[in-house]
């Protein structure tokens, strides 16, 4: 029949549960039209044997003598559903296996950015010194001046949150700003500028009234001192003049 000839050599599962469908539908067509030598292994029996490998043929051949049936269309028939359905249920358990192993494996490259970030945490090299310490605790880096610590971050790409490499600062998972003089910017205390406070209305109105207080001070001070100061003596004029008498003499007059 031609839903057999028309059928490839059966190689997967899925071939050979499609073959045994067509030979039931074959099997059971022959039935209702009574055609029952075709159903002994004759012409069509030979058909459906060459659509099957040597191994598939053996495995059948074996279910034949544990079977004791005779070697016809409708046995072979049985044998393909039953081998189907087992091969169908054995690729599903497979399966099922193999996708319960995926679940269970861990992602490589989950466990790789694990890795990284527990490395980030845990070394403990310094970026300056190449010492068993933080950076953070660097005498060297320390000792930097404040632009030069922030370059050599710069050109280490360190974050400048937590001074680690690895990551930038807006991705740094240090949820702590810098805790100077109520910064409170996103950089380490190391890194943090000096910005002197603007004085405030109030400073600077208790600084003039201060201003005037004290001199008003002061010249209450000149004022205390003028009155207290002892009255200078008045010195006598002496006035002195020359006289000439009558006889040519001279006298002194005061």
């Amino acid at each position: 029949m031609d839903l057999i000839r028309d059928v490839k050599q059966v190689k997967t599962v899925e071939d050979i549960r499609q073959f045994s469908r067509r030979l039931n539908t074959c099997v059971v067509t022959l039935k209702n039209r009574r055609r029952y030598d075709e159903l002994e292994a004759g012409m069509l029996y030979s058909v459906v044997k060459s659509k099957l490998s040597p191994s598939l043929l053996e495995t059948y051949y074996a279910w034949l003598d544990y079977q004791h049936h005779r070697s016809t269309l409708e046995a072979l028939r049985d044998w393909l559903l039953v081998y189907s359905r087992h091969k169908v249920h054995a690729q599903e358990d497979v399966e099922g296996v193999l996708k319960n192993d995926r679940e269970r494996r861990p992602n490589r490259r989950n466990n790789t950015y694990a890795l990284a970030q527990n490395n980030r945490k845990t070394t403990s090299i310094c970026f300056k010194c190449n010492k068993k310490h933080y950076i953070s605790n660097c005498y060297r880096f320390k000792s930097m001046s404040l632009k030069a610590r922030w370059e050599f971050v710069r050109e280490k790409k360190l974050c400048s949150k937590c001074l680690n490499s690895g990551h930038q600062s807006v991705k740094c998972d240090k949820d702590e700003t810098c805790p100077i003089s109520e910064c409170h910017s996103r950089h380490h205390p190391l890194l943090h500028r000096y910005q002197p406070k603007a004085r405030g209305k109030d400073n600077v109105e208790q600084s003039t009234t201060t201003e005037q207080q004290n001199e008003e001070q002061r010249q209450i001070q000149n004022d205390l001192s003028k009155t207290n100061s002892p009255p200078q003596e008045s010195t006598p004029s002496t006035s002195i003049s020359n006289h000439v008498t009558d006889d040519g003499s001279q006298f002194i007059a005061l």
